[in-house]
């Protein structure tokens, strides 16, 4: 999934002209100068007299343009030269990626199919046969209709975070610029997680011991109770998993140089992602059971409009992830993002990152 060609091609335009000059050894002034119709005898002066920015030219005193005129610069000449370099001082524009159809489409079922279990719950709840007063009592229908259901629900989360966290970890270095280190955007990204993880966790601990939806109005033991906290268990889970794997993580990585934290990288490069899919669905998890709890304590209108809530909320959440995920870094090159493509998919494939990471090593300047 990828935003517009038209648009990848617009932000590799939008390079900063003095970022392309100091990586070609030329200066910034050549193209702009040459654009605007200067002569390039006049362009060879002034990298002559090493005049090779805006910044060079706005510095110029009348003493330096009477020495400029007489090395072969007119009147005329100075005029171009000092627009462009106004030209090359005004602050960048910024463009904002268009929208995607496929990519709100796909948020939209995302953010449907999450928020239905708790549509249906409330349903019942209030038209169906498991009303607030009905608590499930026997064995059978606790096992038919919590644990089973539950124990599944679980095991499909658990397969989200398997599935997606090699993913998420080679997705956020794929379009790391050249030269930056790995353990340092490594020991940020583990501490930011491990953060936001807990700061949920206080509030999901909070709503689990605090009364139940249906407190007053129902059993503790009916269905839309036991779900509400089939999901907030769901959701404090994976949140304990992610401030756990990032604080070892970060008690491993933390003695290394560069060079041993990427050879410490590579083989657990899927532990690396894992805390970033584990907030998601720790997210995923988190606002369905306040839905539920919505729906217990003020009825199915107020529930209904709060998985509305819920869908427009992790549509916001997956066309994010969506558009962050297609961006491309401008700054690389055509031949370092094949390659950098090439070794992702190798390594999703294996679980296992080695090679990505030996590249790295042995070519740190294309890397």
């Amino acid at each position: 999934l990828h935003p517009p060609s038209t648009y990848i091609q617009a932000c590799r335009r939008r390079l900063s002209t003095a970022r392309r000059a100091s990586m070609s050894g030329t200066s910034e002034l050549v193209k702009p100068l040459a654009d605007a119709g200067v002569a390039s005898n006049v362009i060879r002066i002034l990298e002559e007299q090493r005049i090779d920015g805006a910044d060079a030219i706005n510095d110029l005193d009348a003493n330096d343009w009477v020495r400029l005129y007489e090395l072969g610069i007119k009147v005329g000449d100075k005029a171009a030269i000092q627009q462009v370099a106004r030209k090359l001082r005004e602050p960048t524009k910024f463009l904002v990626a268009p929208a995607s159809l496929k990519f709100n489409l796909l948020a939209y079922a995302i953010g449907i199919v999450w928020a239905a279990p708790g549509v249906a719950i409330g349903a019942i709840n209030t038209f169906g046969p498991f009303p607030a007063d009905r608590e499930l009592d026997t064995v059978g229908s606790s096992l038919l209709l919590v644990v089973l259901p539950g124990a599944l629900y679980q095991v499909f989360a658990t397969i989200v975070i398997e599935s997606f966290r090699t993913y998420f970890s080679t997705d956020v270095l794929q379009q790391r610029s050249v030269g930056i280190s790995l353990r340092e955007a490594q020991r940020s990204n583990l501490a930011n997680m491990a953060i936001v993880a807990a700061l949920l966790l206080t509030v999901i601990i909070a709503m689990v011991q605090a009364d139940s939806p249906l407190e007053g109005t129902g059993s503790n033991a009916a269905l839309l109770a036991q779900y509400y906290m089939l999901f907030l268990v769901t959701s404090m889970v994976p949140l304990f998993g992610a401030i756990v794997m990032s604080s070892l993580l970060l008690l491993y990585i933390e003695p290394l140089d560069d060079s041993a934290a990427i050879a410490f990288i590579g083989p657990f490069m899927d532990y690396f992602g894992e805390p970033i899919i584990s907030v998601l669905v720790g997210v995923f998890n988190f606002v369905p059971a306040l839905s539920l709890w919505i729906y217990g304590a003020y009825g199915f209108g107020a529930g209904l409009l709060a998985s509305l809530s819920t869908v427009l909320l992790m549509r916001k959440v997956c066309l994010t992830q969506l558009y962050l995920a297609a961006w491309e870094n401008p700054e690389l090159d055509s031949e370092v993002r094949k390659q950098r493509h090439g070794e992702v998919a190798l390594d999703t494939q294996n679980a296992c990152c080695e090679r990505l990471f030996t590249c790295v090593m042995c070519c740190p300047t294309k890397t």
